[in-house]
């Protein structure tokens, strides 16, 4: 078993040393640097998307309190108008 193991570290290491050969700093560095920029492109992407979604719904729930802001109003003078005995709104006949 230790014999086998051994064997297989030195093939590895082999292994290694032929990959190391292979690389070259400068481009594996020029590589990296694409690799950042689409990246970072795609970063930019997403970034421009999601402030487009805050835009959006910030807008909406500026629509949503002024709907919500009318529907009180509506609410406070229909309650006002009732305590004065005007109210607008007739009942249904099978009111009780």
């Amino acid at each position: 078993m230790g014999l086998l193991t051994r064997l297989f570290k030195i093939g590895q290491a082999e292994a290694n040393a032929a990959v190391d050969k292979l690389e070259d700093p400068i481009r594996m560095t020029e590589q990296g640097i694409r690799d950042l920029k689409t990246n970072l492109q795609a970063a930019i992407k997403s970034l421009g998307e999601v402030r487009a979604l805050v835009i959006r719904l910030d807008r909406q729930k500026n629509g949503y309190e002024a709907e919500a802001q009318t529907c009180e109003k509506k609410a406070w003078r229909s309650s006002a108008q009732r305590k004065k005995g005007k109210s607008t709104r007739r009942r249904p006949n099978n009111w009780q």
